[in-house]
């Protein structure tokens, strides 16, 4: 069972700071799905401990899904176990608290950052889903004011 309450709690706390057990990824490429990963683990208690699975041990010993953003989604949707997390891409109207944001980049064309949204006041839309992440360490963060359109936004529902 993902406890969205748990990985409310562990985004808030550690939003704007990093917890020390897991490597700082803002240097070597984004933090963000690292921060992710970590608040759904919080949810979850559960890590797919397997090749090509979802799993943090240390930096030399985790799973690309981990820690990136096109990894992470793809673990999420492809997940046929009891382990980690699985992934339902869904509209912005079945968005709840618990769930995961993508962003994309048109001019990449890649999905370059992942939040997780952390509340969301009155009808959904940009400005009233908040979110928290690292690289702009941020809690409760409208994604309006991330400046991206609907359009390049993918919408997750996590459950075990």
């Amino acid at each position: 069972m993902y406890n969205v309450l748990d990985a409310l709690n562990y985004a808030k706390t550690w939003a704007y700071k990093f917890n020390p057990n897991y490597y700082n990824f803002s240097s070597i490429g984004g933090d963000c799905t690292n921060f992710v990963s970590q608040c759904i683990f919080a949810g979850t208690k559960n890590m797919a401990l397997f090749k090509n699975g979802w799993f943090y041990q240390n930096l030399n010993s985790r799973s690309p899904s981990w820690s990136g953003v096109e990894e992470f989604w793809n673990f999420g949707l492809t997940n046929t176990t009891n382990f980690g997390f699985k992934l339902k891409p869904i509209s912005i109207s079945e968005v709840s608290e618990g769930d995961v944001v993508q962003m994309f980049n048109p001019k990449t064309q890649k999905f370059f950052h992942c939040v997780i949204v952390t509340k969301i006041l009155n009808s959904k839309n940009l400005k009233n889903i908040l979110v928290s992440a690292h690289d702009v360490n941020s809690f409760n963060r409208s994604l309006l004011t991330y400046n991206i359109s609907l359009n390049n936004l993918r919408f997750g529902k996590i459950y075990i």
